[in-house]
């Protein structure tokens, strides 16, 4: 049965007095760190992975209670009488998901005591196996820095550039994409809202069409954007409401915010108001240092600079060892963010 008298520890042997204990591990001997508490576990024994956990609040009418248990990270929905369910993302130490785990490659442990697997009914769900009433969202945003700054050439491979990543399909059919860019005064424009139908936004990146997105002419307010941008969706990832959503704003820019109305500091509380994920794409090779140094501190959800946005795929020549041109990156952000919403776990189980 569940017990508030119990305690709470997590793969990084801390221990949260109140609600329920439970710590997960590697059955091939690496640990499960939890990325938003304390970093990554020990890996002496084996390879290092990084758990973050997720916070909510019973959902409307729920009869299900939430017990909290202070800054684990690992927050809990506990169903009457005995069922305990939390929700979960698992990458490695670069960040990059880790999408297929199973039942056997965790134990989970209630106060110390090593929970069997059958008789505790523990049990791993997916994004697309969500129990009955149940949806995820992968909700990405492409922010297309369209400001005077940006050359005309610069502005054409950006989209070439979002029309590969547009490609790059879901195969679970649950990711849905916005565009955002400046309009002609230079402040931040839905230019289309969230949809799954991507052939819906590939006119705005064709060149010469009439609804292609073009260069604005007024400041930019960079920073600014950034946080419209992060408040298109709602972040939810957790089982105590029926509607889960995690997102992303994949921005291709070179980093200028002409208007001083916001800084990188705005931004970065914005992002991280609600846990969400900012992928930073700078783009271009003359780019300062220091607004280098801003992007790559925006970029929580990945940074990846491409000095060369034109580099020829196949120009042995100039190519060094992980090149890549920004067609080239931009389907590797779009595998990388699918492989993310596939390192999604729902992991429920009865309490003893």
């Amino acid at each position: 049965m569940i017990s508030q008298k119990k305690d709470f520890r997590y793969s990084c042997h801390r221990i949260i007095p109140m609600a329920l204990a439970v710590i997960i591990l590697m059955a091939m001997g690496g640990i499960i760190g939890c990325s938003n508490s304390s970093g990554s576990g020990d890996s002496s024994s084996g390879p290092s992975y990084h758990m973050t956990g997720y916070d909510g609040e019973p959902a409307e009418g729920s009869s299900t209670a939430l017990l909290e248990v202070g800054n684990s990270g690992l927050n809990f929905l506990a169903q009457a009488p005995w069922f305990v369910n939390m929700t979960f993302q698992v990458s490695d130490k670069d960040g990059i998901g880790i999408p297929d785990f199973k039942v056997a490659d965790f134990n989970v442990f209630e106060n110390g005591t090593r929970l069997d697997t059958v008789e505790s009914n523990i049990n791993i769900r997916k994004r697309d196996a969500l129990p009955p009433g149940y949806t995820y969202t992968l909700k990405t945003v492409l922010f297309i820095d369209n400001s005077a700054n940006i050359a005309p050439e610069t502005l054409n491979l950006m989209m070439d550039g979002a029309k590969a990543f547009l490609s790059k399909i879901d195969p679970k059919k649950q990711q849905e994409f916005a565009v955002v860019a400046f309009d002609n005064d230079g402040d931040p424009v839905l230019i289309h809202d969230f949809t799954s139908l991507t052939k819906e936004l590939i006119p705005y990146f064709t060149a010469g069409n009439a609804f292609s997105i073009k260069r604005s002419f007024g400041t930019a307010n960079f920073y600014g954007a950034i946080q419209f941008a992060l408040d298109l969706w709602e972040e939810n990832p957790s089982p105590a409401t029926k509607t889960l959503t995690q997102g992303f704003v994949v921005v291709l820019t070179e980093g200028r915010d002409t208007t001083g109305l916001y800084n990188i500091d705005d931004a970065i509380a914005a992002r991280d108001r609600d846990n969400k994920r900012v992928v930073s794409v700078p783009i271009g090779s003359d780019i300062p240092d220091h607004i280098l140094a801003e992007l790559e501190r925006l970029g929580n959800g990945w940074y990846y600079p491409v000095p060369n946005p034109d580099l020829p795929e196949d120009d042995k020549s100039r190519k060094k060892s992980g090149d890549k041109n920004l067609v080239e990156w931009m389907t590797t952000i779009q595998e990388r963010i699918i492989i993310f919403a596939d390192s999604f776990y729902w992991i429920q189980y009865k309490s003893e």
